[in-house]
């Protein structure tokens, strides 16, 4: 399936055309004041057509929902913790179910995973880690995103234990971001109760190496230790083999969860003989 992703959550727009079966990115744009940008026209010309739409919303959905007029009023009345600019979302799905429009559009919110900002960037954490660590099953990971804020998830069997709220805020000091960061963790290691690994991801978990090993170097009572690998070719277990707890950095991946997300909610409702869709409820919930 080819689907397009899209992400509005930032200045620049992010478009992305995934193909799923290989989890690849086959062509993509970064574009300012995205509807009715010509850029946005030139991209939407060269790409083939898509089969689905993700569009990514940072509100207090529960589910993915594929759009429909009832949906698309709930959405523009949703509300919840998202930092990245709703209008221009909004903007962007009208525009594209416009010119996209015998294509589903699936409204992918970032909070239902974590129930906070960046739970796409933690479910994919989520997957990949529990790849990387060669379980069969659905492994205790603690997924902590790290960028200009930060969040920190209790995975436990594939789910995630966090409450609502907003995400954390920026801090003054970098002792400050670090103290908070462990606290953070070394929460979510207590409500899991077993830690069969600790995984970074975002901006500075990725792309800094330094950062993790500062906040792993003041966790030694959850198994953890500072002497991690600067190496970012791929996504890997950055701990010594020795490690009583593995550390893995994971790359974000947003636009392959929106990507999966999309195909899942557009294919489950195929299946289904006497389709029904899915759609916002009045504070942006998902009903049935």
């Amino acid at each position: 399936m080819l689907v397009l992703t899209v992400d509005a959550s930032s200045p620049s727009a992010r478009l992305d055309l995934v193909a799923t079966a290989a989890g690849q990115v086959r062509d993509s744009a970064r574009i300012a004041q995205a509807p009715g940008s010509p850029k946005l026209t030139d991209f939407l010309d060269r790409i083939p057509r898509p089969d689905t739409v993700a569009h990514r919303f940072g509100h207090d959905g529960a589910a993915p929902a594929i759009v429909d007029d009832q949906v698309r009023e709930a959405l523009g009345a949703a509300s919840g913790p998202a930092r990245g600019p709703m209008p221009e979302s909004l903007e962007l799905l009208d525009f594209l179910r416009v010119r996209l429009p015998d294509v589903p559009h699936v409204a992918c919110p970032d909070t239902a995973y974590s129930h906070q900002w960046h739970g796409l960037s933690l479910s994919w954490a989520y997957r990949r880690g529990a790849l990387l660590l060669s379980w069969t099953g659905t492994p205790n990971l603690v997924l902590v995103h790290l960028d200009e804020d930060w969040s920190v998830c209790a995975a436990r069997e594939g789910g995630c234990l966090n409450r609502p709220g907003a995400p954390e805020g920026p801090v003054d000091t970098e002792d400050e971001f670090l103290s908070r960061v462990r606290q953070d963790i070394t929460e979510a290691a207590q409500r899991i109760g077993r830690l069969d690994g600790l995984v970074f991801t975002g901006e500075l978990g990725w792309g800094q190496p330094e950062m993790a090993s500062a906040v792993c170097a003041g966790l030694p009572f959850l198994g953890l230790r500072g002497e991690l690998s600067t190496e970012r070719a791929h996504d890997a277990v950055i701990s010594p083999a020795d490690s009583t707890v593995p550390v893995l950095a994971v790359r974000a991946r947003e636009e392959l969860q929106l990507a999966e997300i999309a195909r899942h909610t557009v294919e489950g409702e195929r299946q289904v003989a006497n389709p029904k869709r899915v759609r916002l409820g009045e504070h942006g919930g998902v009903n049935h």
